[in-house]
């Protein structure tokens, strides 16, 4: 089991959300192919949705944000997850979700549940590992993080629960 102090310094490294593929292209997420038209993916809302503050009205690292003021999460443009390790318990991917108040160094290891279940074939279903949390201004703060274990590629729904909220999201996990 992957421990929680290496998922932090691992995503403060990369501040990329496991997007980035070398620090000098830190400054914007890569382009990825786009996803098959019978996978929905999640795409940027319009209006776009604007955290409350103190977060950044504007996503970082080319992405956009993704749900309400109780919860919400930073996803890719085009849906697409690409270029993620592989092991033997799958495709493996950093998730970071934020609430309003939320400070890791009050609660270092939240209660945030993520699942997955693929939407295109039959594929079992997962749970994401422990939560922890992660700090980095580009978040506005604090953030919490969730490392998930996808087990194939394809088209997945994607969804977190914390302290009643509950939100999902679609992206395709390209080989």
């Amino acid at each position: 089991m992957r421990n929680g102090l290496m998922w932090l310094a691992t995503a403060l490294s990369a501040l990329s959300v496991g997007w980035v593929q070398s620090r000098s292209e830190a400054a914007t997420l890569p382009e990825p192919a786009r996803p098959p038209a019978s996978c929905p993916v999640t795409q940027p809302p319009v209006p776009a949705f604007v955290p409350p503050q103190p977060y950044p009205s504007s996503a970082p690292y080319g992405g956009f944000w993704y749900g309400s003021d109780d919860l919400w999460t930073l996803l890719v443009r085009r849906g697409t997850w690409r270029s993620l390790p592989l092991d033997d318990a799958g495709y493996w991917q950093k998730t970071f979700w934020w609430r309003p108040g939320y400070s890791g160094s009050a609660d270092p290891r939240p209660k945030l549940r993520v699942t997955g279940r693929r939407l295109d074939a039959q594929a079992p279903p997962f749970e994401g590992h422990r939560a922890t949390n992660a700090h980095h201004r580009d978040f506005g703060g604090w953030a919490m993080l969730v490392g998930v274990d996808v087990p194939t590629h394809g088209c997945w729904e994607i969804t977190g629960e914390y302290e009643g909220q509950q939100l999902s999201f679609v992206v395709w996990i390209a080989e």
